[in-house]
């Protein structure tokens, strides 16, 4: 399954400048620093708050898509 659904070589050779990543601080399902080695060298933004409680987090998800969309 985790073949599968492992993307991180096309997500690599994808030069499109089109990735907003908004991440969750405090996750404990998947830490920070594993995260942010993915997007390197993009603009991160981050959410001081867990998991679930970021998932809960509507209105910054909102606002963030909103920003990505008028950039």
């Amino acid at each position: 399954m985790s073949d599968y659904l492992d993307f991180e070589e096309d997500f690599r050779a994808n030069e499109a400048n089109n990735c907003r990543p908004l991440l969750f601080r405090h996750d404990a399902l998947v830490e920070l620093t594993v995260h942010q080695s993915a997007y390197e060298g993009m603009e991160l933004q981050l959410l001081d708050k867990g998991h679930f409680a970021g998932q809960r987090a509507t209105d910054a998800m909102r606002d963030h898509i909103a920003q990505a969309i008028d950039d």
